[in-house]
Formats: structure tokens, C-alpha cells, sequence
């Protein structure tokens, strides 16, 4: 991939173009890794147990994630067999109204799977976020950290 720029000048009353070249090949390709790293992340499933998994939420720093994190997610659970997803927040210090929606779009989603979904880990100023957007979360259990929502689904198994 090139990209080339293109500039006018006058030397001695003639006009010439002075042309540069770049190769735009490898910060192309690396912004390509990039790209693909932050949707992995995005949508960062990990199993902790038989059927159990925790989703580390980071923040959406471009619009591509949010269909990613909607598509991937359910995706990966039943890929992997999971029935129960802790969501945790710690990673996440605000979130924008359209945010806060989302979140609610997958939550529903994972929950129309059969899959059981609890938060974790959510501070104030995110609670805040949605409540002020009156959006409710019904049947979803919340904890304060990951290791009270770890203890829920271990115990639970049993």
C-alpha cells in the first residue's frame, strides 16, 4: 500500500510537481494486528470452570467493537459451552448512554441463549450511568467483585 503526495512548486519561472512515495505497507499490516488485538480483547472470554466463564469488560474505543462484542460473545459462549458469564466492570471507570444500551443488548441477548449472566465489579459513576438511562437489568444478580460472583456460580454447580 502506497500513499503519495503531491506538491507544486515554482523554481526560475517554471512549474514542476515535486511527487513523494511512501510505503504505507507495514504500518498498514501493524495497524491491521492492532485492530484484531482490540477486538480480541473486546470480546475476551475465558472459562473458569466447566460451564462457567468470566467476560473482562475494556473499554469501546471504536465503533467496530460494540459489533463485535454483540456478535463475538454469544458467539464464543456457546462455542465453548458456557452457562453461566460473570461480566466484570473493574475495567470500565464511565459509560456513555449509548454504552449502557449495548451492555443491555447483551446481556439480553446471552439470557434469550439460556445463559445466566451476573455483573461484577461495577463503580459508582457506572451504576449512575444506568440508572440516570432507567435501564433495567431484571433477573440479573449483581456482586461487588469477581470473587463474590466466582463464589455464586461455584456454589451453585453443586
Amino acid at each position: 500500500m502506497f500513499k503519495i503526495h503531491t506538491k507544486p512548486f515554482t523554481y526560475e519561472g517554471r512549474t514542476y510537481n515535486l511527487t513523494r512515495v511512501f510505503d504505507k505497507t507495514e504500518s498498514y499490516n501493524r495497524e491491521k494486528q492492532l485492530i484484531h488485538m482490540i477486538e480480541e480483547m473486546t470480546a475476551n472470554v475465558v472459562k473458569v470452570a466447566d460451564g462457567f466463564a468470566l467476560l473482562p469488560l475494556q473499554p469501546i474505543l471504536r465503533d467496530e467493537q460494540k459489533e463485535v462484542l454483540l456478535t463475538r460473545v454469544p458467539e464464543l459462549c456457546q462455542n465453548q459451552r458456557i452457562d453461566r458469564l460473570a461480566v466484570e466492570f473493574s475495567g470500565i471507570v464511565s459509560v456513555e448512554d449509548e454504552w449502557v444500551h449495548l451492555l443491555r443488548d447483551l446481556v439480553v441477548s446471552l439470557q434469550l441463549l439460556g445463559i445466566e449472566v451476573v455483573l461484577a465489579g461495577m463503580r459508582p459513576q457506572v451504576v449512575m450511568q444506568f440508572t440516570q438511562n432507567r435501564i433495567s437489568l431484571a433477573g440479573v444478580r449483581t456482586f461487588r467483585n469477581l470473587p463474590q460472583a466466582a463464589d455464586y456460580f461455584l456454589r451453585k454447580r453443586k
